[in-house]
């Protein structure tokens, strides 16, 4: 194996030590020409055979770099010495280094000279490390699928060909091998006291370049399902990679791929076909099925019958027979376990998530007569069904059932609340409800008082995705809530502990903020976000979820409504609050330059990329290796159409930025405000050096991209 086809070795931290890396790689790709590592032998001995003269300075050669840079390589005739001198806008760096051809190695390297922006120097050289670290596999496109597997799984896997470059080949026995040991150590970590699965960080990141090794996870999940003796740790340390693998493919089905959507299609039929068969126990293929529901993956009505039919051996007239019987038996084993509503709620989604809808419309109708209070109390939060034949049914039964009897003044209330977080289509039926409660003197209980509940907000990622975490702000135990944020789709996913330790809420903490893009963050900021991610819901048929409502009577958000922002409106209000001399043509003309350079000098920036089947396609009509014309091509025809969702995703990081706590998060606010101003605009996106940059980005990540 070639040097450049070794793993990558990780990221150096120290700013020597990533000058010293970039400089290793610019010789390793300058001699991987044997031409020229032969001219380099002959010069260094003196030059005979090489036409130079002994303490003469020839030049090697020389290699342009991206963002504008150019590294020149010289020799002193009969020296070993290579001196590399590396030349950018910002700053000028000479390096000088020996290179030892039998081994592909750098030795005796110096940093003789730095001069200008030293921390630009390190940033740079830092990405030229990542980008040359792979520059040996774009020779050939097969090389560069067979590497990207070996690198990330340790191994190699046949690419089948196919022009698409997304397309997944057959898993190999190299994937066998990676989710083999990879689920010995999460196996491993179930057993510990407080297990750590992100301490196998490394390894989970292997899936994302290896999604056909969904197949063996599914073998190994049912070969430790049929184990004896029976290994639970094992068993959730598959189920943990199925999910996870699952939840990776669904990402992949969002932004477009085919294929992915294909394999979900393949694990629904495998699963079917191990269910018939009888190959694992019902709670086990149970535990399998609802891994496509934790994944977010959509089943079809058609498939969820399979699933259950599958899952249960039953005969249709079993099923008839057996199943209420068996609902009912469950509704009491969650009536005696639950301590509130939202409990049942979530147990009752994560039981039934892939099962027929029919089946949740029957439990909408024996919980709203059920003699359990808890369960009656769960009957409006099912009016947040994804399903909307179960809001409806949902609706109905509460309309049958309202009585004081029968309904509880906390029932009443969050059927209101929860009105307008539906479709405007199901409205009319909670509204019937609700007048039919009001008839019979069902009394509306008050909202309880608000807690004073800490804010953490991080930056609304490429992806679109934003994490609200909220927590007490002192106590032993406390409120620990989250909820996903998504543009385009509203709330994604939402949890609520009340009783969590301070521990669990400060470890939470520390995670957020170690990725570097969270910040305390006002109330008005939460409620902006909120509303606008109920009225993207309601549009896009999807209901925020029941934990959200816990989470708005713990926060206090009894007036939250289906308000969407208007970004248009909105970025012209933040833009015409900023100081006069803020909003002069030079001052703008700075802050442009200023968010310029977020791609390659801020973290929070690094996942603002396009990632999807038509951006790729686009790429791959631009000359190969030419990434300047892929950049073009992506400004001109991918990103126009998405003009609007970056200026929404400027405008909120406005709105956070101006209620943030951390100084550096609030510095940043202006420069949102202006991008915002100019999305909303009619001006040439050529003209917004950011989005120029998320261009070029986005061509540089799908240039080393597998999937």
């Amino acid at each position: 194996m070639t040097k450049s086809a070794q793993p990558r070795q990780p990221r150096p931290a120290d700013s020597a030590d990533v000058m010293y890396a970039f400089a290793e790689g610019v010789l390793d790709e300058f001699f991987s020409d044997p031409d020229d590592l032969d001219n380099y032998a002959k010069l260094s001995r003196g030059g005979r055979g090489a036409g130079a003269k002994a303490g003469e300075k020839v030049s090697l050669g020389s290699m342009e770099l991206s963002d504008h840079g150019e590294v020149a390589l010289d020799i002193l005739v009969g020296s070993p010495d290579i001196m590399l001198t590396v030349t950018h806008p910002r700053f000028k760096a000479n390096i000088t280094a020996h290179y030892d051809a039998g081994t592909a190695t750098m030795t005796g390297a110096r940093i003789v000279h730095i001069e200008g922006d030293r921390k630009k120097a390190t940033r740079c050289a830092e990405k030229w490390f990542e980008q040359l670290a792979l520059a040996g596999f774009d020779d050939d496109d097969e090389n560069l699928d067979d590497a990207l597997t070996a690198l990330l799984s340790g191994g190699s896997s046949p690419f089948d060909g196919k022009s698409d470059p997304g397309e997944p080949p057959p898993p190999s026995p190299l994937d066998k091998a990676m989710v083999d040991a990879l689920a010995t150590a999460l196996t491993r970590e179930m057993k510990r006291k407080k297990p750590d699965m992100m301490a196998h960080h490394d390894g989970l990141l292997a899936l994302e370049h290896s999604p056909q090794s969904l197949w063996p996870m599914l073998d190994g999940m049912v070969a430790a399902c049929t184990a004896s003796p029976r290994d639970d740790a094992s068993i959730n340390a598959w189920l943990f990679l199925l999910e996870s693998q699952l939840t990776l493919i669904r990402y992949r089905i969002d932004r477009g791929w085919e294929w992915a959507a294909r394999m979900a299609g393949d694990y629904q039929r495998k699963l079917i076909e191990i269910g018939h068969a009888g190959r694992v126990r019902p709670e086990d293929f149970s535990a399998m099925a609802r891994a496509l529901g934790e994944s977010g993956i959509e089943v079809k009505p058609e498939t969820r019958e399979a699933l259950a039919d599958a899952g249960l051996a039953l005969t249709a007239a079993e099923q008839r027979a057996e199943l209420p019987e068996l609902m009912r038996g469950l509704m009491d084993q969650m009536a005696s376990a639950a301590s509130s509503p939202f409990e049942v709620a979530a147990g009752l989604g994560e039981a039934t998530r892939v099962m027929p809808s029919e089946i949740r419309c029957f439990m909408a109708h024996e919980f709203a007569g059920s003699s359990h209070a808890v369960l009656r109390d769960t009957v409006p939060l099912m009016l947040l069904s994804e399903e909307q034949d179960v809001r409806r049914a949902a609706a109905a039964a509460l309309e049958r059932t309202a009585t004081p009897a029968t309904m509880s003044p906390e029932a009443l209330r969050r059927m209101i609340a929860v009105r307008n977080w539906v479709p405007e289509a199901d409205r009319s039926a909670i509204d019937q409800a609700v007048r039919a409660a009001r008839r019979k003197a069902v009394d509306c209980a008050q909202w309880p008082p608000a807690q004073d509940l800490m804010i953490t907000a991080s930056i609304i990622d490429g992806s679109g995705a934003q994490n609200v975490i909220l927590t007490s702000r002192a106590g032993r135990k406390g409120v620990l809530a989250g909820i996903l944020l998504k543009l385009g789709i509203g709330v994604a996913d939402s949890w609520c502990d009340t009783g969590s330790s301070r521990r669990d809420i400060n470890e939470t903490l520390a995670t957020l903020r170690h990725t570097g893009t969270a910040s305390e963050v006002g109330r008005a900021y939460l409620d902006d976000a909120i509303q606008n991610a109920i009225a993207a819901g309601t549009t896009a048929g999807r209901p925020p979820g029941g934990a959200l409502l816990q989470i708005a009577e713990v926060v206090g958000g009894a007036d939250w409504r289906d308000q969407r922002l208007d970004i248009v409106a909105e970025a012209k209000r933040l833009f015409d609050a900023l100081p006069a001399d803020q909003r002069s043509p030079a001052a703008i003309g700075a802050s442009l330059t200023r968010s310029g350079e977020w791609i390659d000098e801020e973290g929070f920036a690094e996942s603002w990329f396009l990632d999807d089947a038509e951006t790729r396609a686009i790429i791959m009509r631009a000359p190969r290796r030419d990434m300047v014309r892929a950049a073009h091509r992506l400004i001109a025809e991918a990103m126009p159409k998405r003009r609007a969702e970056w200026a929404e995703r400027f405008v909120l990081l406005a709105l956070r930025s101006r209620t943030a706590t951390d100084r550096a998060q609030k510095a940043y606010a202006n420069d949102f405000v202006i991008l915002a101003h100019c999305l909303c605009g009619d001006g040439e996106l050529q003209a917004i050096p950011l989005m120029v940059a998320i261009a070029r980005h986005t061509a540089d990540i799908a240039r080393i991209a597998r999937w």
